[in-house]
């Protein structure tokens, strides 16, 4: 059994209209389109189909096509297009409606007149079939994109310095008093008597007495608990905190949901670890995460080599 509805659509493909005898004309004209910089995403040039009911002669175009195609006479060709034609009336008849495979769907509207709705991704351009939409970033973007990644690297460049913590600051309080004691053992004058040697040593003996009771206190630090004298000081040094984390990023996506659906592309292909990264307006893809700068390093240049159409991945470092 031939299928009328498929020389429909093909014919759609080369000519502007279609004629069914008798019936009416399916008419292809082209989408108006609205040029906006800040639209997103951008679409291919598109055609559409409409139908028209006053537009009935038969042109003999759909006949002589179905009889040159399927090898058959004209008027046999005429014979199969009146039979399809008349079952589309009489499913209009009965239902009210009726689907034509390729092309849409035939109603009969409250006032007896035949409307039609096309299929929502029904193209006609042969030139543009199976272009897809997409997004060309503006200058203004690829600048903002180009000074984020500049802000990036300077950001890497400064390094975290701890404060001073309060086992460093006793140490710098048992140091004073070292010095206060070698200031107070100077030699004392040698043309002062015996006597006066002697009693000063006892007052200098009480003074050292005195600053051993005595608690150091810093200038605006309240006061703490001061080490002996004779005791050695260790300085543990506390382990460096890391503050940063660094992304393996593969693309960056100017919606959360093109970020969304492109994260699952790339689960699929096994990077389980990859996590959408947001920042603003951006929406990066990072494939894994490290917490150590040579690491990550080490895995972009082997992830660059594992993958030719990652070539341009690049490193993200992150504050935590």
């Amino acid at each position: 059994m031939i299928d009328v509805s498929i020389y429909i659509t093909y014919l759609l493909t080369e000519h502007e209209c279609v004629i069914l005898p008798d019936f009416g004309a399916f008419i292809v004209s082209d989408k108006k389109k609205i040029y906006n910089l800040q639209a997103e995403p951008t679409t291919p040039p598109a055609k559409v189909v409409s139908f028209n009911s006053d537009i009935n002669h038969n042109d003999g175009l759909l006949i002589t096509t179905i009889s040159k195609l399927e090898r058959i006479t004209y008027n046999e060709a005429s014979d199969i297009v009146k039979g399809y034609i008349s079952n589309l009336m009489l499913q209009i008849e009965q239902y009210n409606k009726v689907t034509i495979s390729w092309l849409g769907k035939l109603s009969l509207s409250e006032d007896n007149k035949i409307t039609f709705s096309p299929y929502v991704q029904l193209s006609c351009n042969v030139t543009n079939f199976g272009l897809n939409e997409f997004h060309f970033p503006t200058l203004s973007e690829k600048r903002e994109a180009e000074s984020a990644a500049l802000l990036e690297e300077i950001s890497n460049d400064f390094e975290y310095q701890p404060e001073p913590t309060s086992l460093f600051r006793r140490a710098i309080s048992v140091v004073a008093v070292v010095v206060v004691l070698f200031l107070a053992a100077m030699p004392l004058n040698k043309t002062i008597n015996a006597d006066s040697q002697s009693a000063s040593l006892i007052s200098f003996s009480n003074r050292i007495e005195a600053i051993a009771e005595k608690p150091v206190v810093e200038d605006a630090v309240e006061a703490e608990e001061v080490m002996p004298i004779a005791s050695v000081v260790e300085v543990e040094e506390l382990p460096k905190q890391n503050l940063r984390s660094y992304h393996i990023i593969v693309s960056s996506l100017p919606s959360l949901q093109a970020a969304q659906n492109s994260l699952n592309e790339y689960k699929e292909l096994g990077f389980n670890e990859a996590t959408v990264v947001s920042s603003g307006d951006k929406n990066r893809i990072s494939v894994k995460m490290f917490n150590n700068k040579q690491e990550a390093e080490i895995y972009l240049e082997q992830f660059r080599a594992d993958n030719p159409k990652c070539s341009k991945a690049w490193l993200l470092s992150q504050r935590n």
